[in-house]
């Protein structure tokens, strides 16, 4: 009996320990990595994959945005990105932060609700 305690006791604590850990990646890694990606002069907005080889890319160097085609034997500069269609792309791909891990939970929870209302219709 005693030990079955002692066992229920230190698995709520783990995942107290568990969940304090990950809230803290959240407040700090989420802000370092907004910062380190804003730090960059050349950023890639967006990649899509036309075949297992063949991409697309959207680049924006400086104030400039460009469309571009990658393949295994050359890069190809396909026209330029005009600001105003890059600031919408720029916009998009921008992660939202939460200002607490309640905001966090509560988009999580609309989405699985969503996904759950799909499966029913």
């Amino acid at each position: 009996m005693l030990e079955t305690i002692t066992m229920i006791l230190q698995v709520i604590f783990s995942s107290a320990v568990v969940i304090l850990l990950i809230y803290i990646t959240f407040k700090v890694g989420g802000s370092r990595l907004n910062t380190f990606q804003h730090k960059k002069y050349i950023k890639i907005l967006d990649k899509t994959y036309l075949s297992k080889d063949n991409a697309l890319l959207v680049i924006k160097i400086g104030e400039k945005g460009y469309l571009v085609s990658s393949t295994p034997s050359n890069i190809n500069l396909l026209q330029e990105v005009d600001t105003k269609e890059l600031n919408n792309i720029e916009q998009s791909k921008t992660p939202k932060e939460f200002s607490s891990m309640k905001d966090m939970l509560n988009k999580l929870k609309g989405k699985k609700e969503e996904n759950y209302e799909k499966k029913i219709l």
